[in-house]
């Protein structure tokens, strides 16, 4: 990678904190923004609503032996391919991981909050999200961090939020994917049948009802997303070798140097802005004087 010291040092600025800085100038009242805004409720509504589902999910372990979340062939002819008595607590414990993932991510989310360092909050998914639900201007500032930046600035961030996530994907999720894909694995024969160069397919397979075979589906579509959200870790781990050999440091405080001049730029073009209106009524200024007789 060559050389022992980055080239960089991370400095808290304590001009950057939310208090000195003027929000109405990153309001941004454009239909495009306001359109990103609503993905962060849409965004928020969907973890909340999956961790609803992990509790409805850890209530019912004990009461139905054969539910475990979206595995629902346990009420079909086909005989899971991992015994419920094993699986359905291996849901549970993935469960349980994740509450305390949130729980933990929540408490430095709080702590970050109190510093009113605008680079923590930035970095902070659970602290970004709350400043931008809470004021549409705290949501115009991040964002015009993020229009700001570029390079290598952009290919930092993603490797950073991406490997964020690293923990709750591999200890929460994967083995409850595992679970699914295998009992996916043994669905597929039974639901896509070939005889004699026709296809044919056996809904019934997938539940004993409409709402079973919806919950079968949405199974599927949980490991999809879980398969893209895995093969982007693994890139992002990939990609930081590179990035490492370069920033010779911890990312995070990389990433909260990169903001950190970001926010001195957005701020210095503020300035020159603003003493730029000064000038052009100035003049309008001395003329009135100047009538008035004052």
């Amino acid at each position: 990678c060559g050389g022992d010291k980055p080239k960089w040092k991370r400095e808290i600025v304590p001009d950057h904190k939310f208090e000195n800085v003027d929000l109405d100038a990153f309001y941004n009242p454009s239909c495009g923004s306001r359109f990103g805004y609503m993905f962060v409720f849409i965004l928020s509504l969907k973890s909340f609503a999956v961790y609803v589902a992990d509790l409805w999910t850890a209530g019912n372990v004990e009461k139905d032996s054969n539910y475990i979340s979206l595995l629902v062939i346990g009420q079909t002819t086909v005989t899971p391919a991992i015994p419920t008595e094993y699986s359905k607590w291996i849901f549970f414990a993935c469960i349980m991981v994740s509450f305390l993932l949130l729980l933990w991510d929540m408490l430095k989310a709080r702590r970050i909050l109190k510093t009113h360092d605008i680079s923590f909050a930035f970095t902070s998914v659970i602290a970004n999200r709350y400043l931008s639900m809470k004021d549409y201007r705290y949501y115009c500032l991040f964002q015009s961090i993020n229009s700001n930046s570029k390079g290598i600035d952009n290919y930092a961030f993603f490797i950073f939020f991406q490997l964020k996530g690293w923990k709750r994907l591999l200890l929460a999720e994967a083995p409850r994917q595992v679970i699914n894909v295998v009992t996916l694995e043994a669905l597929a024969p039974e639901w896509l049948k070939i005889h004699n160069g026709s296809v044919s397919f056996d809904n019934e397979v997938l539940g004993e009802n409409l709402l079973q075979q919806i919950l079968t589906g949405t199974m599927a579509f949980s490991v999809l997303v879980f398969a893209i959200s895995f093969i982007l870790v693994c890139a992002a781990a990939v990609l930081y070798i590179p990035l490492f050999c370069h920033i010779r440091g911890n990312l995070k405080e990389y990433c909260c140097h990169k903001v950190d001049k970001r926010i001195s730029e957005i701020l210095r073009k503020q300035g020159r802005g603003a003493r730029r209106n000064n000038h052009a009524v100035a003049p309008e200024s001395e003329s009135f004087i100047d009538e008035s007789g004052y």
